[in-house]
């Protein structure tokens, strides 16, 4: 699914601007249109989600729950048009995690602003700790992930106090305000909430210092 991007010329993301882009979606973060909740017991779950900005749907997000033998895959995939400062910025993102035995195996996030690639990270278990790679740069992590962003829309995240974030590239806080209700606390100060149904997220609201932005369940 596409948008169209007005015909002005793009300027340099100053980093004010990439790291609204960045949160926005961390969960993440983070494609598809009409649709209602389906599931199947052998393929797992699949949501769709429109994001809003001021009460205005600027993009949507499409996560998937798939299960098999081997693993258990979460997928976050979105698009969405984003304007500042009068330039319309199209991102994409997708992030995907595998799970075994309720360990992470492996994950991934793409990025794309405007066609270009911004982010591409990968994250694969490698005995008992985690490589990550992102372009030249090489990251290792000891400790075991349990429950990524990846996880955030398809599994609530019950009696977990801490989440990985393939966004951030590491562990953030999460903690429950009420039944069904999280909140995640980022590095910056900033908050996001999650609120659940029935083990999957309903609406989520992603707060930044910048702008606010809902992810609503379609139904």
């Amino acid at each position: 699914m596409g948008y169209k991007v007005k015909s002005y010329r793009q300027p340099k993301l100053t980093s004010t601007k990439f790291n609204f882009i960045r949160i926005l979606f961390l969960i993440n973060i983070l494609l598809l249109s009409t649709a209602s909740i389906s599931q199947n017991k052998s393929d797992g779950t699949d949501l769709y989600y429109d994001v809003l900005k001021n009460n205005t749907v600027i993009g949507q997000i499409h996560a998937v729950k798939k299960n098999n033998s081997a693993a258990t895959e979460y997928i976050i995939e979105s698009n969405v048009n984003l304007e500042m400062m009068v330039v319309d910025f199209k991102i994409y993102s997708i992030v995907r995690a595998a799970f075994s035995e309720g360990q992470l195996l492996q994950s991934s996030l793409v990025r794309k602003v405007n066609g270009k690639e911004k982010v591409n990270l990968k994250i694969n278990r490698s005995d008992d700790k985690y490589i990550l790679h992102e372009a030249s740069s090489v990251k290792t992590i000891s400790e075991k992930i349990l429950y990524t962003t990846a996880c955030l829309m398809s599994m609530e995240p019950l009696n977990i106090v801490r989440i990985f974030s393939e966004n951030l590239k590491q562990f953030i806080t999460v903690k429950m305000v009420k039944p069904h209700m999280y909140e995640l606390q980022l590095p910056d100060g900033n908050k996001h909430t999650y609120y659940y149904e029935n083990g999957i997220c309903v609406w989520a609201k992603v707060s930044t210092s910048i702008s606010d932005a809902m992810f609503r369940l379609k139904r």
